[in-house]
C-alpha cells in the first residue's frame, strides 16, 4: 500500500514536471505535433493509392486510413522512449535509481507521464482527423485494447532499453530493435497482407498484440474475447518480470564497471 502511494505521488510529480517543461519549451510540443501531421501525409497517400489500384487488399479505402490513424496513435506515443535510451550509456541512470522504487517502475512512470502531457495533443489531432474527415465511430472496447497495446509496447521497449547496460551506446542495435518491433507489430504494414508464411509467423508472436490486434478490434474485424485479454495480461507480466531481471543484473554489472 505504501509503495503504491509512493509511486502514485511520484507519478503526479512527474506529470507536474512534464507540464512545466512543456510550458517553458512550447517548441517541443509544436515539433511533436508537426511530426504527427507530416508523418501521416506520406502514409496516407501511399496506402490510398494502393487501396485504389487493387482489389486484393482485405481493407476498404476507409479502413486503410483508419488503420494508419490508429498506427500513428501508438507509434508516436511509444517513440518518445527514444529520448531516454542513452541515459544508461551516459551514466545518467544513477539519478533514476530511486529507492524504494525500482528502476523499471521509475521509467514506466516517466514514459507514461511524458505520453500524457506531450503526446495527448497528438491523439487529439488523430481523433479530429478520424471524426471529421474519415467519419470514425469507435467504442470503449477499442479504447481499452488501445491502452493494452500501449502498456504492452512500453513493456517491450523498457526490456530493450535495459539491455543498454550491456550494449552501451549502440544506436545501430537500437534502431534495429525499433524497426523489428514496428514491423512485427503491424504498425507499418498490416500483417494479413504479408506473404502467408511471414504473416502466419508474426501473428504467432506477441509483437502483434501491441498494434495489429487493437487496430483490427478498432475496425471491427476481430471480436474481443476473454482469452485475448488473458494473452495481454500474460505477456505484460512476463515482460515485466524480464525487465526486473534485466534491471537487477544490469545494475550489478554497472556497479562492477564503477558506475
Amino acid at each position: 500500500m505504501l509503495m503504491a502511494m509512493y509511486q502514485s505521488k511520484y507519478f503526479f510529480k512527474l506529470l507536474e514536471f512534464q507540464w512545466e517543461r512543456t510550458k517553458a519549451y512550447p517548441i517541443r510540443l509544436i515539433i511533436s505535433l508537426s511530426w504527427v501531421i507530416f508523418g501521416f501525409i506520406p502514409q496516407f497517400f501511399f496506402w490510398y493509392i494502393i487501396a485504389q489500384s487493387t482489389n486484393t487488399l482485405p481493407y476498404t479505402t476507409k479502413e486503410i486510413i483508419l488503420y494508419f490513424l490508429f498506427s500513428m496513435g501508438l507509434f508516436y506515443n511509444l517513440n518518445q522512449i527514444n529520448q531516454y535510451f542513452n541515459t544508461i550509456a551516459r551514466g545518467e541512470v544513477v539519478t533514476s535509481v530511486i529507492k524504494p522504487m525500482s528502476l523499471t517502475a521509475n521509467y514506466f512512470s516517466i514514459f507514461f507521464s511524458t505520453i500524457f502531457i506531450n503526446k495527448l495533443p497528438n491523439l487529439i489531432i488523430i481523433t479530429i482527423i478520424g471524426c471529421f474527415i474519415v467519419g470514425i465511430t469507435s467504442s470503449i472496447l477499442a479504447a481499452i485494447f488501445f491502452l493494452f497495446g500501449l502498456i504492452l509496447g512500453c513493456t517491450f521497449f523498457v526490456c530493450f532499453f535495459l539491455l543498454m547496460f550491456w550494449m552501451r551506446n549502440n544506436w545501430g542495435v537500437k534502431w534495429g530493435i525499433d524497426i523489428l518491433i514496428l514491423f512485427a507489430s503491424g504498425t507499418w504494414i498490416p500483417l494479413d497482407i504479408l506473404p502467408k508464411f511471414w504473416g502466419g509467423l508474426l501473428l504467432n508472436l506477441p509483437f502483434q498484440l501491441m498494434f495489429y490486434t487493437p487496430a483490427k478490434i478498432f475496425l471491427g474485424q476481430i471480436t474481443p474475447t476473454f482469452w485475448l485479454i488473458l494473452q495481454y495480461v500474460f505477456w505484460i507480466i512476463i515482460l515485466y518480470i524480464i525487465a526486473r531481471i534485466l534491471e537487477y543484473y544490469g545494475l550489478k554489472y554497472y556497479e562492477q564497471l564503477g558506475g
